[in-house]
C-alpha cells in the first residue's frame, strides 16, 4: 500500500501498521501504537499523528509506503529490526543486537559491527638431523616449508643415516584485547538519544506546600521487549540509577541519583527483585534525593514499566527531593530514567494539564 491515504483504509485489529520512507536523503520507519500515534525510529522524537505523518508524504521525494504486517512483526519490521531495544536510527549497528552500544574505537559503528581484528600467532620448529653410514652412498633430503595464516612453520631435515638429534622449539606470542565501553553515570545535559519509550506517561509535580514536595511518574506500555537484564542488577551488581526532568527545550532541570545497589534501608535490602521480571527499590527515609520508591518490570513489547515516586518531609528530617521543578515546566517536558551499566528510558510529556509556579501535571499520549 503506497501513499498516505491508505492508512485510513487498514483494519488495524487484523494487523499492526508499519511506514516506511525516505526523509531529508535517509530511510526512515514508523509503527502505530497505542491511540494511533505512530512511533518513529528515532527515540528522542515525539509520537507523530496520522495527519502528521501524511504531511510528511506531501513533500517531494518523501512519499511514504503504508504496509501491514503480521502482529508481533511490527517493531521489528518499523524501527528496530535488531530487536535490541534501541532504534534503527538511534543503532550503531542496527542489523545486529547490541543492546550497551558498545563502541570502543569511538567510530560511530557498533563493535558488533566492526571487522573483527584476527590474533596472530608465530610457531617456529627447526628439526635438523645428520646422519652418515659407512656404505658407499648419502642421501641427502632437504624439505622446506612456508604457510602464512596467522602461524608460520618451518620445517628443514638433512638426512643421510646416523642420528644425533637437535630439536630446538620456540612458541612465541598470542595477544588479545577487549575493551567495553558502558554509558556514562548521570543525567545528560540534554536527553539522550536511544532509549525505550514509553507508549504511556505521567509526570506529576507538586510544589504548594514547601517542605512537603512531591514527585511521581511512570513509564508504561514500553515500545520494546525487556527483560529483567534490560534493567541492570542493582541487587546482585551495581546498577545505579538517574532520573532526568527536561524542560520543553530539552534543558535539564531536575536530576535524581539512586546509587545503592547493595545498600540497606533501614534493616532490610534497599532493593529487591520482582520475580525474574524486574526490581523493587524502597527507602521510606527518601534519603537518595527524595526518591522513595522505584518498581521496575519487563515484558513483552507494550508491557514493560517503570514507576517512581519521591517525596520531601521536612518535619522528619528528608529535604533532599529538589524544587522549583513545576515553575521550569511550563509547556512540557521530557522524563528519562537512564541505568549506567543497562538500559535507559523516556518519554516526551506533551499533554499538559496543570501548569504554575508550584504544580506540574502532564502524559502522555
Amino acid at each position: 500500500m503506497r501513499g498516505p491515504a491508505t492508512a485510513a483504509l487498514v483494519d488495524v485489529s487484523e494487523c499492526e501498521l508499519i511506514v516506511k520512507g525516505t526523509l531529508a536523503g535517509k530511510q526512515r520507519g514508523w509503527v502505530r501504537y497505542l491511540g494511533g500515534v505512530f512511533l518513529s525510529d528515532k527515540g528522542a522524537e515525539p509520537t507523530l499523528s496520522d495527519a502528521a505523518l501524511r504531511a510528511l508524504a506531501l513533500v517531494p521525494g518523501q512519499e511514504l509506503t503504508y504496509t501491514c504486517v503480521p502482529h508481533g512483526s511490527g517493531l521489528r519490521m518499523g524501527i528496530d529490526r535488531d530487536e535490541d531495544g534501541v532504534r534503527d536510527a538511534d543503532d550503531n549497528c542496527p542489523a545486529t543486537p547490541n543492546p550497551g552500544q558498545q563502541d570502543s574505537d569511538f567510530d560511530g559503528i557498533g563493535n558488533a559491527c566492526d571487522p573483527v581484528n584476527g590474533t596472530t600467532s608465530t610457531t617456529s620448529t627447526t628439526v635438523p638431523t645428520t646422519s652418515s653410514t659407512t656404505i658407499a652412498s648419502t642421501t641427502t633430503s632437504t624439505i622446506a616449508t612456508t604457510s602464512t595464516i596467522a602461524t608460520t612453520s618451518t620445517i628443514a631435515t638433512t638426512s643421510s643415516t646416523t642420528t644425533p638429534t637437535t630439536t630446538p622449539t620456540t612458541t612465541p606470542t598470542t595477544s588479545s584485547t577487549t575493551s567495553t565501553t558502558l554509558p556514562t553515570p548521570g543525567c545528560a545535559p540534554a536527553p539522550q538519544s536511544g532509549c525505550v519509550a514509553a507508549g504511556r506517561a505521567l509526570l506529576s509535580i507538586n510544589e504548594k506546600n514547601p517542605g512537603n514536595e512531591r514527585f511521581k511518574g511512570t513509564l508504561q506500555n514500553l515500545a520494546a521487549a525487556t527483560t529483567q537484564a534490560n534493567f541492570g542488577d542493582p541487587v546482585g551488581g551495581s546498577t545505579r540509577y538517574d532520573v532526568c526532568i527536561y524542560n520543553q527545550a530539552g534543558a535539564l532541570v531536575a536530576e535524581m541519583t539512586v546509587d545503592r545497589a547493595l545498600q540497606t534501608c533501614g534493616t532490610r535490602p534497599c532493593w529487591k527483585p520482582v520475580s525474574t521480571l524486574g526490581y523493587r527499590y524502597t527507602d521510606k527515609n527518601a534519603a537518595a534525593d527524595g526518591i522513595k520508591s522505584i518498581v521496575a518490570k519487563s515484558g513483552v513489547f507494550g508491557k514493560g514499566s517503570l514507576k517512581l515516586k519521591g517525596a520531601n518531609r521536612l518535619s522528619k528530617g528528608q529535604a533532599s527531593l529538589p524544587t522549583g521543578i513545576a515553575g521550569a515546566l511550563q509547556v512540557g517536558a521530557t522524563l528519562q530514567v537512564v541505568t549506567d551499566d543497562a538500559g535507559c528510558f523516556d518519554a516526551v510529556v506533551t499533554t499538559v494539564k496543570k501548569s504554575s509556579s508550584t504544580e506540574f501535571i502532564g502524559s502522555t499520549p
